[in-house]
């Protein structure tokens, strides 16, 4: 979306899952794209939320990474494609439902270290003497059906990296 200037990131006010990401802000500086911040608490927020979208001008949508954002992933799915607006979430689930792109830590991956955690704790070490380890290996995931009837393509190179294209 080479002309994109706005883009509208889902904020979950009061969700103690959702961690602010200053990268974003960050990120969008450099591509020169605006960063306007939707609050919601819950699904009744939603309606009024996209129609904050649209006033805004937001070109995309970026869901936060959330528990909110989670259980509504279907309906914030289907919200961004009847608005026409191309999603990014960071759980695969809601692409699957309808969301054009997610880049998601690969959950396997994190398992191994998680256990090896778990068992360091068993053995007597402290928590608090145990590094916190950041997921390193992460997932793209890419809903073609939702780019068609975005009218968006998405480029070969990109799709050759996806570790899943959904049809």
């Amino acid at each position: 979306m080479p002309d994109l200037k706005r883009v509208a990131v889902l904020h979950p006010v009061g969700d103690p899952a959702f961690v602010e990401q200053t990268s974003q802000d960050l990120a969008a500086r450099e591509l020169g794209v605006a960063v306007v911040r939707v609050d919601i608490k819950s699904a009744d927020d939603l309606d009024a939320a996209f129609a904050n979208m649209k006033r805004d001008q937001a070109g995309a949508l970026i869901a936060a990474r959330s528990t909110l954002t989670f259980i509504l992933g279907k309906q914030i799915a289907d919200l961004a494609l009847a608005a026409h607006l191309p999603s990014c979430y960071p759980f695969r689930q809601a692409v699957i439902a309808g969301g054009l792109v997610s880049f998601d830590p690969d959950r396997l991956a994190m398992i191994r270290p998680a256990a090896a955690q778990i068992d360091k704790i068993i053995r007597g070490t402290a928590p608090a003497d145990i590094p916190v380890e950041q997921p390193t290996r992460f997932e793209l995931y890419i809903n073609l059906k939702t780019a068609r009837l975005l009218d968006l393509t998405i480029l070969p190179s990109l799709l050759a990296r996806a570790d899943e294209v959904i049809e």
